[in-house]
């Protein structure tokens, strides 16, 4: 991460201030290394990586509606397929 600071602190502080927004993942130190280096800016999260937290986390409770049925009982049984079809 160092290297990614010194290489943007070689712009002017000038020339870093117009920068107005930088798009990153959500890792952390990408989030306090733009702040750092470019003091205005608004950061903003990707979407790809956005997308795929939400899906995770719907997948996620998903799975735990599942697994509250009993599979045994038909109309659980019916319940159950859908969510694990869809």
């Amino acid at each position: 991460m160092h290297h990614l600071k010194d290489y943007f602190k070689n712009y002017s502080y000038e020339a870093r201030v117009f920068v107005k927004t930088v798009v990153v993942d959500m890792n952390a130190p990408y989030t306090s290394l733009s702040k750092d280096v470019f003091p205005t800016v608004i950061v903003i999260i990707d979407r790809f990586h956005l997308v795929q937290l939400v899906m995770g986390s719907l997948n996620q409770i998903r799975i735990k509606l599942m697994n509250r049925y009993n599979t045994s009982r038909p109309e659980d049984k019916k319940i159950y397929r859908k969510l694990k079809t869809y």
